[in-house]
């Protein structure tokens, strides 16, 4: 639909709302409405709700963990107010419980359960999951339902904290690990999972905040929505690595050496991130040159077991340069380049242009 822009005094431009629409919201005389600037567009919304998507109900029976789990971070993701979620006839499940479970102990890695616990009931589960969701709670424990809710609205205020703790906590994982290795005391990676997990905490509420009140430049959301996503990835590599540490190996001053330009090429693009200079873009491209050479031959002379450190570290090393570009895209016009005006034609070409036609 069209509406006409009315001017009002020097400064001011007023818009009529379409009145079905505004009676079915609530809107009367005096009623305060939320306008978020996108770009080119104007979002407005009324306070009826707090910003979100509404209501959504999910049906999690029947489906192996990996795919129940991402249903229900989807519908958290997408900013809904209210989940449903449905889980009838699912049975105790000790494996559910111990993907979103905080504990740290031995059994999150050798798979034991620990003495004198008993099966995990599927709510138990689906509240250890939910624990891990920012702004929202169970409110309601129906027969093979649960009920959460956001509590608040939702809020672009801690979005930039959030994405700084997802950076902290990476580079954290990485040192540990470095650490752990040169002191080979594996107890202490014991931690790297509630790393892990604090990460895909941040993550997800990131992505929620992005999917219902979008960037801060609108159109640069798709581009820090993909960066958000890859630093989990790279937090799931390094969380891989101190699974396969834990197991006793010992490696070599070489191996730690790649450990150690790995992190050290992460932290440079932390620094890329929040200073953006295309000298220490320049920097970051040179060294992964250096480090595909160096991992190319460690992998021809490692051991099987050498190799899927390497493996891990390499996956790492990528995500960084997909990083990078897409860090460039956030921040072409102000770091890496000058937005200028397009030259009008002139009139010459103009009339080529019509003699074409």
């Amino acid at each position: 639909m069209k509406r006409k822009v009315i001017k009002q005094g020097h400064n001011t431009f007023t818009l009529t709302l379409p009145i079905k629409w505004a009676n079915a919201q609530g809107i009367t005389a005096g009623s305060e409405i939320e306008v978020l600037e996108q770009g080119s567009s104007l979002i407005v919304g009324s306070n009826k709700s707090n910003g979100g998507m509404g209501a959504i109900e999910i049906d999690i029976t029947g489906l192996p963990n990996p795919l129940l789990w991402r249903l229900i971070s989807a519908a958290y993701r997408a900013g809904y107010d209210e989940i449903h979620i449905n889980y009838a006839g699912m049975e105790e499940n000790n494996e559910l419980f111990r993907e979103f479970s905080y504990d740290i102990t031995d059994w999150f890695y050798k798979g034991e359960l620990p003495k004198g616990l008993s099966k995990f009931t599927p709510l138990e589960a689906i509240q250890a999951l939910i624990n891990r969701f920012i702004g929202v709670e169970v409110t309601d424990q129906k027969p093979n339902c649960v009920v959460v809710k956001q509590f608040g609205e939702i809020s672009y205020n801690e979005f930039g904290n959030a994405l700084r703790r997802i950076f902290m906590l990476t580079i954290s994982m990485g040192n540990d690990i470095l650490t752990a290795l040169e002191k080979n005391d594996r107890s202490s990676l014991r931690g790297i999972h509630m790393m892990d997990t604090n990460i895909d905490r941040f993550e997800d509420y990131c992505l929620r905040v992005l999917n219902v009140k979008g960037y801060e430049d609108y159109r640069k959301t798709p581009a820090i929505y993909t960066t958000i996503f890859t630093l989990e990835l790279v937090g799931d590599e390094y969380k891989r690595i101190a699974q396969h540490v834990l197991s006793g190996k010992k490696y070599s001053t070489p191996y730690l050496k790649f450990l150690r330009e790995v992190n050290d090429q992460f932290q440079a693009y932390y620094d890329l991130f929040y200073t953006p200079k295309r000298e220490k873009a320049l920097k970051i491209f040179e060294t992964d040159v250096e480090l595909c050479r160096k991992v190319e031959k460690l992998l021809a002379q490692g051991t099987d077991d050498e190799k899927e450190f390497l493996h891990h570290l390499k996956k790492i090393s990528k995500f960084v340069i997909s990083l990078i570009e897409l860090a460039i895209d956030l921040k072409c016009e102000t770091s890496f380049g000058k937005k200028i005006n397009s030259a009008p034609l002139n009139n010459e070409t103009t009339n080529l242009k019509q003699k074409n036609a």
